[in-house]
This record gives C-alpha cells, sequence and structure tokens, in this order.
C-alpha cells in the first residue's frame, strides 16, 4: 500500500447501544471511537430506494487502511467526513496483514 494513497482520515467507532435505567427510561450510550486512521476512499455507487411512501439514497463507499491488530466487526461504524456509514464486510487483502478493505453502506 502506498502511503501517498492514505489521504483522509477515519474513525472507527462501537456501536451505540439503549439500556434501561431502573425507572424504566431509556438512556443512550453514545459511541466510542476505537480507532483513528489514515484511508484511501473509493466511493464506489448510489442509488435510490423507494419504500413506503418515502425516498432512501443509498451509497456505497470502500475504506483502505494499512492493517490493524484493533478487531473490527460489521456491528461498528465508520465515520468520514462528518456521517456514519455501517460496515458490511472486513476483508484482508491478500491475507498478509497489511491491508484491509471495508466496505461500506451509507443510508440517508
Amino acid at each position: 500500500m502506498r502511503a501517498g494513497l492514505l489521504r483522509d482520515i477515519i474513525s472507527i467507532r462501537s456501536p451505540a447501544s439503549t439500556s434501561r435505567s431502573t425507572d424504566g427510561a431509556p438512556i443512550v450510550t453514545q459511541s466510542t471511537v476505537l480507532l483513528n486512521a489514515w484511508a484511501q476512499v473509493d466511493n464506489k455507487a448510489g442509488t435510490e430506494i423507494y419504500r413506503d411512501r418515502n425516498r432512501w439514497d443509498v451509497e456505497e463507499t470502500d475504506f483502505f487502511i494499512r492493517y490493524t491488530t484493533v478487531s473490527i466487526t460489521p456491528t461498528m461504524t465508520v465515520r468520514y467526513d462528518s456521517a456514519d456509514y455501517d460496515i458490511k464486510a472486513i476483508i484482508d487483502l491478500d491475507n498478509r496483514h497489511r491491508e484491509l478493505q471495508i466496505i461500506t453502506k451509507k443510508v440517508s
């Protein structure tokens, strides 16, 4: 991986969770930043979905980062350019522990 291609900073975040207090009121725990990393951003495709009389914009984006020992799972999110992306898959390119491809989908 060429370092010059890593031009953007992304953050990998743990999922936000909701729990209940003793009186039953919801308590929302904010997501926690697990990793900040330099990344190469590759915008793949954008489509529109019409469901229940609503229009949803769906954007598919791949992020390429250096391999990390932080365990990244599909339950986490990527924050890039003040937008959140749901992780769909994590691929260790060439199985050499040098580069990760994070396949994401942003629905707005």
